[in-house]
């Protein structure tokens, strides 16, 4: 019969932990910038999205003629990289399915998703599904 190492457990344990708080992070912004690119069609009437770079772990806000909108408070461009040092460290977006291309959350000029998706983001070996509704373009898990 195997032993159970205890300091192995606990290792591990933490391992999940912070790659779930990691997830989080990441899933929060993600939402953020979703409501901001429908805020946005909404008040400006016209389109705008949310566009993910699957291979460079990264996505921004922008408008419909493709060009990331500035934030609200740092006025620097919506773009969130996974790579950089001030996000959370080995966060990946896994799998997009979304939009026309695969790969952005369209909101019409009404703040309407054109249509659902869904993507993956992953830390490690912990894994996130998301899934946009249709309907309200909100975010939730499966």
């Amino acid at each position: 019969m195997r032993s159970i190492d205890p300091t192995d457990a606990m290792r591990r344990a933490r391992q999940r932990a912070g790659s779930a708080r990691a997830l989080d992070m990441a899933e929060i912004q993600l939402r953020d910038a979703m409501q901001r690119a429908q805020a946005l069609a909404m008040s400006n009437r016209s389109p705008y999205a949310v566009v993910f770079g699957v291979a460079t772990d990264r996505f921004a806000v922008v408008n419909e003629n493709g060009q990331v909108v500035a934030g609200p408070l740092t006025k620097l461009p919506w773009i969130v990289d996974f790579t950089r040092p001030n996000q959370p460290k080995r966060v990946e977006i896994e799998r997009v399915h979304s939009g026309v291309a695969g790969v952005a959350a369209i909101f019409d000029s009404q703040g309407v998703p054109l249509v659902g998706g869904s993507l993956t983001l992953r830390h490690m070996e912990l894994r996130q599904a998301l899934v946009m509704d249709a309907a309200t373009g909100r975010l939730a898990a499966p």
